[in-house]
């Protein structure tokens, strides 16, 4: 028989799309499959929903529970698990028929400990359109192989939220021996994806299409700037520093580069929106000054200089912002 894979399907209020997302997993080639939905003290129809889809299928397992957070309903759904494999699907999300099918042979032939599809972001719910579109993407695929190196890499390029997200992937369960999602922090996937790729020898990625992100408006993604969105720059943090006691020096440069311009591009965020937090732009002041003292002799010459204008004053960095836009109008 072929493995279990235990598919993790965190819900809070979700009822308009809720189905659409279970018929989909439910919907899949692979059969051999133990979902289990987390009802986050929803206070919509999603219970109702939930229990629903239950009765209909015993591969089913739901949970009820106050609401506690998305890290700790994906941590609860890993220690619940009972299949040598991983996924996670978002409930405002849809999948590809053969998405774990594809997944798993991918990650059985060629001894990987992920596998990790492409993903597109849909703006309407029309699935059956989504799926013919990808079946191109599918019958044309074609198989990438990422060491730990350039996994590590593609957290700076083009391919970030490919590799950062949890939801386009087939895992070994033993990747999530030693890893879990932070209680109480927003982009818990940025926290965990550095350690989850140090706990990997190989992922094998697939360009197929075959995961469907829903563009919802109610996200935290397209929530208006608040203060949890500065848990990011902890993450980046962290992430710095698993690439400094491991000694990857190349990844370093790019990491505090990453960390100290995140920094900066906070700051800004709270003066804009939250200009009353004097306190907490003087965090974020100090936060930078301690890590260009760290880092900037690993930095390159041109970001480091570019940094130096925020280490004297925020203001000078604004006003050399602004001169180096005019000048790049003006040439180009």
């Amino acid at each position: 028989m072929k493995p279990l894979i235990t598919v993790i399907v965190p819900v809070y209020n979700g009822e308009a799309f809720i189905e659409k997302c279970f018929n989909s997993i439910l919907n899949q080639t692979y059969k051999n499959l133990e979902i289990i939905i987390i009802n986050d003290g929803s206070t919509d129809g999603s219970q109702e929903i939930c229990d629903k889809f239950a009765e209909l299928d015993e591969r089913i397992i739901v949970v009820h529970q106050s609401n506690i957070g998305l890290s700790s309903v994906r941590n609860k759904g890993l220690d619940m698990a009972s299949g040598e494999l991983i996924g996670f699907v978002d409930s405002d999300d849809s999948i590809h028929p053969r998405m774990y099918e594809i997944l798993q042979k991918h990650l059985h032939d060629n001894d990987a400990d992920i596998a990790m599809c492409e993903i597109s972001k849909v703006y309407d719910t029309n699935i059956n359109e989504h799926i013919r579109e990808s079946n191109i993407t599918v019958n044309k695929q074609e198989i990438h192989f990422l060491e730990q190196e350039e996994a590590f890499k593609n957290l700076f390029n083009e391919k970030n939220l490919v590799t950062v997200v949890p939801w386009n992937k087939l895992y070994k369960k033993e990747v999530f021996k030693h890893v879990r999602y932070p209680d109480g922090k927003v982009h818990d996937d940025e926290f965990v994806i550095h350690h989850i790729i140090q706990a990997t020898k190989k992922i094998v990625f697939t360009d197929a299409v075959l995961y469907y992100y829903f563009h919802n408006e109610n996200s935290f993604t397209n929530e208006k700037y608040t203060l949890k969105r500065l848990d990011a720059i902890e993450a980046i943090k962290d992430r710095v520093l698993l690439f400094e006691l491991q000694k990857y020096n190349e990844l370093l440069q790019k990491g505090s580069n990453t960390y100290l311009h995140l920094i900066i591009i906070h700051y800004y965020s709270v003066q804009r929106h939250f200009p009353i937090e004097k306190e907490v732009m003087e965090q974020l002041k100090k936060e930078f000054e301690i890590g260009f003292k760290n880092y900037k002799n690993i930095i390159n010459y041109k970001n480091r200089m570019e940094l130096k204008f925020f280490s004297i004053h925020p203001s000078v960095y604004s006003r050399f912002v602004k001169v180096r836009k005019r000048l790049s109008n003006l040439l180009f």
